[in-house]
């Protein structure tokens, strides 16, 4: 929170004091008005799009109903709320996503890196089966789900966005008169993995299931 007030011209707080786990706030681009709420609004849409689909982050879009007593003060409907509930966080992270949400709401590239390893790296950012038939398949998803699921890099994307219509490319959808092979079932596995949100990322900060 204290970062968020130092960048204040830029980044704007919905409640002044931090609140639990969660910081919301919108950002004004440069060359925006703080007072145009129908375009702050619209550029938090932008802002957690572009992160998506770049595999930066991962940021909840929150939603302020309109309030005609005036208890509420006036904020654009739409912002942004990171959750900050996830272990590993250090403030070098807190640097970066600060970072990187200035550079993408003003839709450049963003201009710092991940942070570098820490000690803290590598932690866990943490019908009935027939023996004879399925112990070594089991054995297997769970091998792919220890090495690919459960442990991931800052270097590493949070998550490998892709419209619909790429995705439904990356598998096989049509039902076949014959079982599949376990190696395919596999290599499904892993690209389920690959293009599932990774909610142990450093950087997935979703509110809702962040860490």
């Amino acid at each position: 929170m204290d970062k968020i007030k130092e960048k204040s011209a830029v980044f704007v707080s919905i409640v002044e004091e931090f609140d639990l786990p969660l910081v919301s706030f919108y950002l004004i681009p440069t060359g925006g008005s703080r007072e145009d709420h129908e375009a702050l609004s619209k550029a938090s849409e932008r802002i957690q799009t572009s992160l998506l689909e770049k595999n930066l982050m991962v940021v909840t879009l929150s939603y302020l109903p309109d309030d005609e007593s005036g208890a509420i003060p006036k904020h654009p409907k739409f912002f942004i709320t990171v959750s900050l509930t996830n272990s590993v966080l250090q403030h070098t992270d807190i640097d970066y996503i600060i970072s990187v949400l200035e550079d993408v709401a003003n839709d450049k590239s963003p201009t710092t890196t991940p942070p570098p390893l820490s000690n803290v790296e590598g932690k866990p950012s943490v019908n009935s089966p027939i023996r004879v038939l399925h112990e070594k398949f089991l054995r297997d998803v769970l091998d792919i789900f220890y090495k690919e699921g459960l442990f991931f890099k800052r270097s590493e994307p949070s998550s490998n966005f892709m419209q619909p219509d790429e995705l439904a490319r990356q598998f096989d959808f049509h039902l076949n008169d014959y079982p599949r092979e376990h190696s395919d079932l596999l290599e499904d596995f892993r690209k389920v993995i690959k293009f599932s949100p990774h909610w142990g990322h450093p950087y997935f900060i979703y509110q809702l299931a962040a860490a």
